[in-house]
């Protein structure tokens, strides 16, 4: 072991299912890394991946666990932001999340890597090792910790480009998934999927997905067993060859152009606004917590406030 990893304070455990991105994942998070350990986990379903990340993270000793997925390409200086950002929390704030940009969504939304404070993951492994297996174990999980006062921070930063360059299997199954998870976007994905099939066959997968989603009277799960066959079968449907293997060297900065128009809110790496979940009761925000990031973190914060003041005004 290096002298780097024995200094980095944190580790990485990549999240994995095999998916097509796997090996590009892998080694764009160790460039990123400081030399840290970084474990490949492939445990299914994804609640027994969470827990063995989790036993990882106790095991080794270090103060932070990062978490990502296999199906995430980390923009640049994501985990130093990551770290950074996360030593700024209060001493019983359990994680830190930041946004990926969703193919399947076609939105920029609350998902992607996450930083673990490791000290409070063995009660949160007990808590989880009690539940039984759920549609998205991990948000369950994280709710139930701040109902018992360890709470969580979201920052607006992209941290990842998610569901690029995946097998059409994968995002059939995502697709499905999604129909059920998010029905609100349904209508956005629909109309967006339909502009886009032309030029990207993901897209005709997707419209083929949430139709059987919609359709079917299944459980859904995210599993990826669960869908073999009815993704087969959709592809032979819209006569489409799987594609090729592993992806160790995508053109990624074709798909970085899609990041360039959004808001700056979204790309900033030095002032980062946040929320926090459970959420601070009304009148109760500290000096400390308005000056954390200097004069600019106290007119960011005081901006925001009065800008959903204005909203639910507007509602009157």
């Amino acid at each position: 072991m290096n002298k780097a990893s024995k200094s980095a304070p944190f580790l990485v455990a990549i999240r994995s299912a095999d998916e097509r991105t796997v090996e590009a994942c892998f080694e764009i998070v160790k460039s990123q890394a400081d030399g840290a350990p970084v474990h490949l986990v492939s445990e299914v379903p994804f609640k027994k991946a969470l827990e063995e990340c989790f036993r990882l993270a106790i095991k080794s000793g270090k103060q932070w666990l990062i978490t990502v997925d296999a199906d995430m390409i980390l923009l640049p200086g994501a985990i130093h932001l990551l770290v950074r950002e996360a030593e700024k929390m209060p001493d019983n704030y359990l994680q830190i999340q930041g946004r990926i940009l969703d193919k399947i969504t076609g939105t920029v939304r609350k998902a992607g890597p996450r930083i673990y404070r490791v000290s409070l993951l063995p009660k949160l492994l007990e808590l989880s090792e009690s539940m039984k297996d759920h549609i998205r174990p991990e948000s369950r999980l994280i709710t139930h910790a701040g109902r018992n006062g360890w709470p969580s921070r979201y920052i607006p930063a992209v941290m990842a480009l998610h569901d690029f360059e995946q097998f059409y299997k994968d995002i059939y199954r995502k697709s499905f998934v999604h129909a059920r998870k998010h029905p609100d976007l349904l209508p956005d994905m629909i109309q967006r999927a339909v502009l886009l099939k032309d030029k990207d066959p993901d897209y005709l997968v997707m419209l083929q997905a949430i139709w059987d989603s919609l359709i079917e009277n299944v459980e859904v799960g995210i599993d990826t067993r669960l869908y073999t066959e009815t993704a087969e079968k959709a592809l032979n449907k819209l006569n489409l060859v799987e594609k090729e293997g592993s992806l160790t060297d995508p053109a990624w900065e074709v798909h970085k152009e899609a990041i360039k128009d959004l808001p700056e809110i979204y790309l900033q790496n030095n002032l980062v606004p946040y929320s926090d979940s459970p959420a601070e009761k009304a009148g109760h925000m500290s000096l400390k917590k308005l000056s954390s990031d200097g004069i600019k973190g106290i007119f960011h914060r005081i901006g925001g406030r009065l800008i959903k003041l204005g909203k639910k005004l507007q509602m009157y």
